[in-house]
């Protein structure tokens, strides 16, 4: 019988054999969140641009403060005049980048004149015909993108909303806000932290322990019970934790511990049971044997 409760694992993360497998699976979490927030390709790499040269001038700096711009070209791979325009650049500042196709579908209906009404708003224009149609709108601002795909896509982004045809009118579309609504939850902020600090450990020579326990459970209501009481008691356990140490003065390092749960599927598989051995079966039309 399995004993409920391991003994702490201490894991050590070493060299990857190839760090951008790890970066590939980074980045598919990241994409989700930036096709929620409608931010293109083109937009994405211009942040990313900006991020390399941060931190490759962090790196390249001398002590008198004066960063090396050709050094932070051979870090980054970008050319001695990109690195050069990026330095000008405000980290803060707007990208200045292709919006996505929804983007510019977008932009189209609240600027071009034959989509706005003479207050400035964006018209409820029908869905499939004229030259004031949504149809013309998509051809004029997405490109060969079909109408019924940017419709979806701007259904899903929930910047739209379809109206029902009627006797006088066929089915119209009307603009419900003019960007993504997606937020980027306050927590994902500080699990990208530490994602950070684990993949600079994993391309290192640094060995950084992670003390982990695993729980077992036989079936699904004991598993169950397994989370509520982990859950439970965590607040328990960091508050008892911070309570034994002394105040942090505000110049002095920290740790923080982040708790996390979840359910992993085992890849155990139960031995199969030997089946009795059945006997064949005499049919009335065969011969017995005397």
């Amino acid at each position: 019988m399995k004993s409920p409760l391991k003994a702490n694992r201490f894991l050590r993360l070493r060299p990857a054999t190839d760090i951008r497998s790890g970066v590939y699976g980074v980045l598919r979490s990241l994409a989700d969140l930036m096709i929620d927030a409608d931010i293109s390709m083109s937009e994405l790499e211009e942040i990313a641009k900006r991020a390399y040269v941060s931190v490759a001038s962090n790196r390249s700096a001398k002590r008198n403060g004066s960063v090396n711009q050709s050094s932070v070209a051979a870090i980054t791979g970008l050319s001695r005049p990109e690195v050069k325009a990026l330095f000008l650049k405000n980290p803060s500042d707007p990208v200045k980048a292709p919006r996505s196709r929804a983007g510019r579908v977008i932009d189209g209906w609240t600027n071009d004149s034959r989509f706005i009404t003479s207050a400035g708003e964006a018209r409820v224009i029908p869905l499939a015909t004229g030259q004031r149609s949504f149809a013309e709108l998509v051809r004029l601002y997405a490109g060969d993108i079909p109408p019924k795909a940017m419709l979806d896509r701007l259904e899903r982004l929930k910047l739209v909303r379809i109206l029902p045809a009627s006797r006088s009118q066929p089915r119209r579309v009307q603009l419900a806000r003019t960007t993504a609504a997606a937020r980027l939850n306050p927590q994902v902020a500080v699990v990208l932290g530490h994602l950070s600090d684990a993949l600079r450990a994993a391309c290192s020579e640094e060995s950084v322990p992670f003390s982990t326990v695993r729980l077992f459970a036989n079936d699904e209501s004991q598993l169950a019970a397994v989370g509520r009481a982990a859950n439970e008691r965590k607040e328990a356990f960091l508050s008892g934790l911070e309570s034994s140490f002394p105040p942090v003065p505000g110049n002095e390092r920290t740790i923080e511990i982040v708790l996390g749960l979840w359910q992993t599927k085992s890849n155990s598989t139960a031995p199969e049971r030997d089946e009795p051995t059945k006997r064949p079966r005499v049919s009335s039309r065969q011969k017995r044997r005397p």
